[in-house]
């Protein structure tokens, strides 16, 4: 599939390259993944508006406006093994706005 700008990311033999190295045991390494994620982003000066599109009016469209100055997004992830030794995720997602109009 064609790249967003119109040209391709790689080229055919390129593509057919990866997909076999990919499979070549001897250039990919398998890791365990990380049991505890965490990751936050940090906004700021954001705009945020709720719209209802039932609506033709503009004065009816716009349910929710605000002019924010500051965002956090912060996500925990906790892998773990349950008693019945299923895996299993503990997470936490937290968002915070503030000083917004």
């Amino acid at each position: 599939q064609a790249h967003p700008s119109g040209f391709e990311w790689l080229s055919p033999a390129e593509r057919d390259q990866l997909f076999r190295d990919a499979a070549d045991e001897s250039k990919v390494e398998a890791v365990d993944l990380p049991t505890r994620m965490k990751f936050e982003l940090v906004l700021g000066k954001m705009a945020v508006d709720l719209i209802d599109d039932r609506w033709l009016d503009e004065a009816r469209r716009q349910l929710l406006r605000l002019s924010l100055q500051d965002a956090n997004w912060a996500v925990d992830v906790n892998m773990a093994t349950d008693h019945r030794g299923q895996d299993s995720a503990q997470w936490r997602l937290q968002l915070q706005l503030s000083a917004f109009r």
